[in-house]
């Protein structure tokens, strides 16, 4: 069908396991530090307010990075499915982080989602996982790290 575009799913996958890894750990790291230096200091609120420009900025220059690195296609559907499964992934991570090894109960967990604190999070999370779909309906190239073979070229143009 002329005008179609292939998908390849394997690596919108892999690119949105690679991407939550790479900002889980870079969050965890901040988080850690918000929690013990920021929230004593500032309350929790305004830590999440000031930690989430950051890992955003952080989410952003990863989702790049994954989508050129892994190959995936600037096709919407593509990129949805990568942040569908970064997301996924992202929430069973911090899931099984706070159960398994902090000792968290399921319940608590959350309810945290109900604090103001934890609604800013989710939100966050959200604006993680949409990331891919936002960049591929930008210009090529707008995401400040330099367009690979595939941003904004037709299938046919790539090698």
């Amino acid at each position: 069908m002329k005008g179609s575009v292939s998908i390849n799913w394997r690596a919108a996958y892999r690119a949105g396991i690679a991407y939550t890894m790479a900002v889980f750990v870079f969050a965890f790291v901040v988080g850690a530090i918000r929690v013990t230096v920021v929230v004593p200091r500032l309350g929790p609120l305004l830590a999440v307010i000031i930690e989430a420009p950051i890992v955003l900025a952080v989410s952003w220059l990863a989702s790049l990075w994954c989508t050129r690195h892994f190959d995936v296609s600037r096709d919407a559907s593509a990129r949805t499915l990568m942040g569908a499964v970064a997301f996924t992934f992202l929430m069973l991570l911090e899931l099984g982080f706070a159960v398994f090894v902090f000792g968290e109960p399921v319940g608590h967990y959350f309810a945290k989602y109900t604090s103001a604190p934890g609604t800013i999070g989710l939100a966050m999370q959200g604006c993680f996982a949409i990331l891919p779909w936002v960049q591929c309906q930008l210009p090529s190239g707008a995401g400040r790290i330099p367009a690979s073979k595939t941003c904004g070229q037709p299938p046919e143009a790539r090698h």
